[in-house]
């Protein structure tokens, strides 16, 4: 074994460095693209574990607050309770805040230092740069003081004694930076965006003087079982007492949906890339037939023959993954910021600039692109191994085989589209998320199978077709689609995985922008919407000022308007946002609000406050209809309303309309977070910003509000839905370049199997042009049952991912639209992958040299 590895593999593959090169690349890309997502993946939940450790330090217990807080006295009395259980006690306060400083969004803790000795340690004394910082007394007398993190400081060339503007709902406040932060928890909390404030200060700032978003508990390891029904029954009925590390392991489970969706598209590129693998081998069984003969006419076993090649294609493999991974480690840079801010639109406020690799990843990548390859080269090693000496003499005996075979695969294709079938069942597929992308493979696999015997019906079928237009090379590339069936199956195949891929997510993504922009004209369609700076982001603080109500719903052009008041709830282990909306603009039907399914009286029953409207994803969160009730966490106690619809909605956030009367009746909250204004008469866009300049001026220095007429708020939402699929659609890139990777490597192997056909050729006087106009031929009606195959197989990919994954991982529902331009965009990537692909292999053929290429005959 090791003098065929030494003499006969190393030997090959120096001689055939490109190939090598290219096989190798196909594994990189895939494996990088792979161990990105993983490594943005761990990265955001290794950012938002830095926040929580951060902002918790050593407490083993806590108690959350609701909408309305904790009441500071709550803290005292746990101070002073005695309970010997209660090592330590610390309030805390945090809020997301924007920065007009900055241009960027800031984690800002309150704390108390003399508290937080217990649990973290905040070094207010530390010298940064130089300079000097205000001592601690200073810091806690100062209410505008503020410490910075030290990498937040440098990022925005701020230090001791600059001031630091913060928006916080209607407010705009000024702030001094009294310390730099340099211990590493507090650079590593919200992506290094982090800012302390004494906690009395904080209470101004945020709105809440008296109350306290968070109390941190070190207790008695042993006894917080105990302790915790204790501390719920002291605490407001809203509030939730747990463990830190329950918050940790809730967005785990909230991320894992989206972060299994990430991982699974990132395997196609990896599985486009075994093609690769494949392909090479199969290329080098072809040059190397004879050799392998010649090894079995001395006596080499067939093991010793299929292990030669297996090692190879391991060795290339390992090779591949090793640069993946380093590739990986570039891309992950790029992928991170993308999944970031997908993760924050979508899900949850999360900063993460640091990378953070998993061990795993370090071994588990290289071994999976081993194996990868070693099993994608098993068909070519086996036929380099069964085959007879003598049938090694003749390269039509490779592709017999799989035309006489062809059927059966076609066979198992078809079991493996009904396997897919079965997998999209609603009762099959709602057991586990990963059913819904098992179903996508088994569809990928079937078409995949039926490539050979699809190839000998169509060629059969488009060569009369062929030799009118082509003449006699029409017909020839026709024929020779059959004869080198092993080769045109694998470029077909390689295609029209990509190929499928880019139409299945174009079709769903652009269904889904259809599906969002009728939901936009019907929900969004206010003319004027007014909010605080924090917009409507869940986090609830001091309301649009009642001036600026009164100036704006007393304006004559103003027909009618809607108030929304938010705030963020845990409901069955879920972050719901509650919307306390009064809704008039329905009723005059000004805004359409679509039911899924209602009572007869469910608007009447929302508006006397009787019950309450979910959203679609809420609902399927859930598992919630409008047969149920639903119990809500009040300052008042649980309170518990029957559903009285669902209806579509695309917000990103999971929520509930609830009347305000009733909300301001048990949350004790009057405030308005947002207003939607709809106009009177014509000409509605240019009134809209005449009373957005009126407002501007009126109230514009004193208050920090958000006016957004309805084109931009529209253009916001799609800006939005834009950066969510930003990463989706580099995956789609990456396994389209794999793929062409893998035609390109394919149509080399192509020619210089049929070197001698084409020479025998040229003796019998064809021009090296009709050679070439030969190569281009086949290579179009390659690249033509690609684009049948492929879209075929995007139009069910799409069905899967708009009925199945989509509703799996999301819960909304999406309205297919079939868009033709998208089957034409397939035909254009097709034909022009393979032209580009195709044009040196042509060429070559070509030029090929007849006395060389004839002398082995």
């Amino acid at each position: 074994m090791f003098y065929g590895l030494r003499f006969l593999s190393l030997r090959y593959w120096l001689r055939h460095r490109g190939a090598f090169v290219l096989a190798a690349l196909g594994v990189a890309l895939g494996i990088a693209v792979f161990v990105a997502i993983q490594i943005a993946n761990a990265s955001v939940l290794g950012a938002f574990a830095a926040s929580l450790d951060a902002t918790t330090g050593k407490a083993n217990l806590q108690i959350r607050g609701g909408p309305n807080g904790l009441p500071d006295a709550l803290v005292a009395r746990l101070k002073t309770g005695g309970d010997a259980r209660i090592l330590a006690v610390a309030p805390f306060s945090a809020r997301t805040l924007f920065s007009p400083t900055l241009q960027t969004s800031i984690l800002v803790a309150g704390v108390d230092l003399f508290s937080e000795i217990d649990f973290r340690a905040f070094d207010l004394e530390s010298e940064a740069r130089g300079e000097e910082t205000k001592p601690p007394l200073d810091f806690l007398l100062d209410g505008r003081a503020i410490a910075l993190s030290s990498s937040l400081a440098k990022r925005g060339a701020l230090k001791v004694g600059s001031r630091l503007q913060l928006l916080q709902g209607p407010t705009r406040q000024t702030f001094i930076v009294a310390a730099i932060l340099d211990d590493a928890a507090s650079g590593r909390a919200f992506g290094g965006d982090f800012a302390l404030l004494d906690i009395a200060a904080a209470q101004e700032a945020f709105g809440e003087v008296g109350q306290i978003n968070q109390i941190d508990i070190l207790a008695d390891e042993a006894a917080i079982p105990a302790l915790i029904p204790i501390l719920q029954k002291l605490a407001p009925p809203d509030a939730i007492v747990s463990r830190p590390a329950q918050r940790s392991e809730q967005v785990a489970a909230i991320l894992g949906a989206f972060q299994l969706n990430l991982t699974a598209l990132s395997s196609i590129a990896t599985f486009v890339g075994a093609f690769l693998i494949y392909n090479a081998l199969a290329s080098a069984v072809v040059r190397r037939r004879a050799e392998a003969g010649i090894l079995r006419a001395v006596g080499a076993s067939k093991g010793q023959i299929m292990g030669l090649f297996l090692i190879e294609a391991g060795f290339i493999g390992l090779f591949g993954s090793l640069c993946g991974v380093l590739l990986g480690l570039i891309l992950a840079k790029w992928t991170l910021g993308a999944v970031a801010t997908t993760v924050s639109q979508l899900y949850l406020a999360v900063k993460a600039r640091e990378i953070f690799v998993p061990l795993w990843l370090w071994w588990a990548a290289p071994l999976a692109g081993t194996l990868l390859s070693v099993v994608a080269a098993i068909p070519a090693a086996s036929e380099a191994a069964s085959t007879s000496p003598r049938a090694t003499l003749s390269v039509s005996s490779l592709h017999l085989a799989l035309e006489r075979n062809a059927a059966r695969l076609a066979v198992a294709g078809i079991a493996l589209l009904l396997l897919a079938g079965v997998l999209c069942l609603p009762s099959v597929s709602a057991k586990s998320p990963l059913l819904g992308f098992g179903a996508a493979g088994a569809t990928l696999g079937a078409f995949a199978l039926a490539t050979p015997w699809v190839l000998i019906r169509g060629a059969r079928a488009i060569r009369p077709l062929a030799q009118r237009i082509g003449g006699i090379e029409g017909a020839l590339a026709a024929d020779n689609l059959r004869r080198a069936l092993n080769r045109s199956s694998l470029v077909v195949a390689a295609l029209l995985v990509s190929l499928s891929l880019v139409i299945g997510m174009n079709v769903m993504v652009r269904s889904f922008r259809d599906t969002v922009a009728s939901w936009v004209s019907g929900s969004i369609s206010a003319d004027l919407f007014i909010a605080t700076s924090s917009g409507f982001d869940g986090q609830r603080g001091p309301g649009i000022p009642r001036e600026v109500i009164d100036f704006a719903t007393k304006n004559p052009a103003v027909a009618t308007f809607d108030t929304l008041r938010q705030a963020q709830l845990e409901i069955e282990g879920k972050n719901v946002i509650l919307l306390a909306n009064e809704l008039p603009s329905i009723e005059s039907g000004q805004r359409q609000l679509r039911f899924i399914s209602q009572t007869p009286s469910a608007l009447t029953d929302f508006q006397n406050g009787d019950a309450i409207l979910l959203s679609e994803r809420l609902a399927n969160l859930l598992d919630k209809g409008v047969s149920d009730t639903l119990t809500i966490p009040t300052p008042s106690g649980p309170k518990t309303l029957p559903v009285g619809g669902v209806f579509y909605d695309y917000n990103p956030n999971a929520v509930f309309y609830l009347d305000r009367k009733k909300y301001q009746k048990w949350w004790r909250d009057d405030q308005i977070d947002g207003l939607a204004l709809y106009l009177k008469g014509d000409a509605k866009a240019a009134r809209a910003e005449a009373i957005k300049r009126q407002i501007d001026r009126r109230f514009g220095a004193r208050y920090a509000l958000r006016l957004l007429p309805n084109a931009e708020i529209r253009r916001e939402v799609f800006d939005t839905f834009d950066q969510t699929f930003a990463v989706t659609y580099a995956l789609q890139l990456i396994a389209l370049v794999v793929a062409a990777f893998g035609v390109f490597d394919t149509l080399v192997a192509m020619i210089l199997e049929r070197t001698t056909e084409f020479a025998s050729l040229r003796a019998m006087g064809a021009s090296a042009a009709q050679i070439r106009k030969l190569a281009f031929w086949e290579f179009g009606m390659l690249a033509f049952f690609a684009w049948i195959l492929g879209s075929l197989a995007g139009l069910l990919l799409a069905s899967e991912m708009i009925f199945v994954i989509n509703r799996q991982f999301f819960g909304w529902t999406i309205f297919p639209t079939f868009q033709p331009q998208v089957l034409l965009q397939a035909a254009l990537l097709a034909f022009g992958a393979i032209t580009l692909a195709g044009w040196f292999p042509a060429r070559q053929a070509a030029r090929r040299d007849l006395a060389g290429a004839l002398q082995r005959e």
